[in-house]
């Protein structure tokens, strides 16, 4: 699954006041957007949340923020240097596993191109014909 790179979640602003309360303005921006948000979901989409709770409510980024994550982990760590070599990525053995699937088949077809598969190819031609 590939999501939209978020923000932090309620319970974190909630973590930054101590647990005492958020500011009353910045309570009220929360949860105008928030029920505008659900009063979509359930009118338009016939979607009823059933698991509201801090942890679930994610604050989106700007555009900047989600560039400079972007930069920062991806652009600039090791990552990178992973992308720019011709060896494939393997994640778990079934991956290698499958990898190693590939590149038999691509070696046998790249043989057959080459020729050296060519008398078998002419052999059941001939067949073929008669």
């Amino acid at each position: 699954m590939a999501f939209e790179v978020l923000g932090k979640n309620l319970l974190s602003l909630l973590s930054k006041y101590d647990h005492r309360g958020i500011p009353l303005p910045t309570v009220k921006r929360i949860a105008k957007q928030l029920l505008l948000g659900l009063d979509y979901m359930h009118r338009v989409c016939g979607i009823i949340h059933t698991d509201l709770k801090p942890e679930n409510v994610v604050f989106a980024l700007t555009e900047r923020k989600k560039f400079e994550l972007l930069r920062d982990n991806v652009l600039r760590g090791p990552l990178i240097a992973l992308y720019e070599t011709e060896t494939p990525i393997i994640l778990n053995s079934k991956q290698l596993k499958n990898q190693k699937k590939k590149d038999r088949k691509k070696r046998k077809r790249n043989a057959n191109v080459n020729g050296e598969n060519g008398e078998e190819e002419k052999e059941e031609g001939e067949e073929d014909k008669e």
